[in-house]
């Protein structure tokens, strides 16, 4: 877990450090506030901070299995999370729990002069890290809503825009957004997908690396199919290639162009997005063979 954690805080600092400034040397009408809303997220400390520390605690004392599993376990976990986000509620609780220990009572003291500016600090914990959470269907659903809401409508930049929009639109939700609250809206979107981009970073990085954390996620599975957990997923040494064929296509490459298409990361996205097509053509080419090999070679350990 703490070898994932490591990987996901290296990769979520490196994509808040790939966030642009808009550019200087421009009118400064060519300089939205948008724009300088986006570079905010990562000149902001504590923005900064919540992000890494949701990317350390992410998959704390994680089960091993998947939310479906423990939610058909009747797991204490799962019920006592009413089966909603089960492993990532588990997360924030330990993570803030340590947090709020006295051992950190002079980082506190440092950090936040008051309950407001701690609360703000913990809720950007529980949004990023329930954002963790992809399988969830309501959750799903309510992140592609707001995703929509900013980047396939034409919002205005303005407030004055905005308002003289909703009236000629009978005042649609998006319409009534004043400039702060979608520009709120938009950073909300950009951390979630960056957070989500961190997690499954691997994907989007050498082949190597690919290779070196997609093993161990197959090991994970199958270890738990062994123990006849995850049984109703199949065993991973059957549906893994597809699987993986099906994860690249339905998540991570929509989420790597849409990190491209957000605009907040500049052209230095696009490496991202070719190392995941690049990734995808090449399990598609290998990957039966290299599932093949991992369990002769697991199977070689065993004697």
């Amino acid at each position: 877990n703490f070898e994932h954690a490591s990987h996901v805080a290296m990769s979520t600092k490196k994509l808040l450090a790939r966030i642009t400034r808009p550019n200087k040397t421009l009118d400064s009408a060519s300089a939205t506030t948008s724009d300088n809303r986006a570079f905010s997220l990562s000149s902001d400390p504590v923005v900064h901070f919540a992000l890494v520390f949701s990317a350390l605690i992410h998959d704390a004392d994680h089960p091993g299995v998947t939310n479906n599993t423990l939610t058909a376990e009747n797991n204490e976990t799962a019920l006592l999370y009413g089966n909603k986000s089960v492993a990532e509620q588990n997360s924030i609780a330990i993570g803030w729990s340590h947090f709020m220990s006295s051992q950190y009572k002079e980082l506190r003291q440092c950090m936040f002069a008051n309950d407001k500016q701690l609360q703000r600090f913990r809720q950007l914990v529980i949004n990023c890290v329930i954002a963790t959470d992809i399988f969830d269907k309501e959750l799903k659903t309510s992140r592609e809503q707001r995703w929509d809401q900013v980047f396939n409508n034409n919002q205005s930049t303005s407030s004055t825009e905005a308002s003289t929009s909703s009236s000629s639109n009978n005042g649609s939700a998006t319409d009534r957004m004043d400039e702060e609250s979608f520009d709120d809206l938009r950073s909300t979107v950009i951390l979630e997908h960056l957070i989500q981009a961190a997690d499954v970073s691997h994907t989007m990085q050498h082949w190597a690396v690919y290779q070196k954390w997609n093993r161990k996620l197959f090991q994970e599975m199958r270890d738990a199919y062994k123990q006849g957990r995850n049984s109703f997923a199949g065993d991973p040494a059957v549906t893994w290639f597809q699987g993986e064929c099906w994860f690249f296509d339905t998540y991570v490459l929509p989420l790597a162009r849409k990190m491209q298409r957000c605009g907040a990361f500049g052209a230095s996205y696009d490496e991202a997005l070719e190392y995941a097509q690049a990734n995808r053509t090449q399990w598609e080419r290998s990957g039966k063979e290299i599932v093949e090999t991992w369990l002769s070679e697991d199977e070689e350990s065993v004697y």
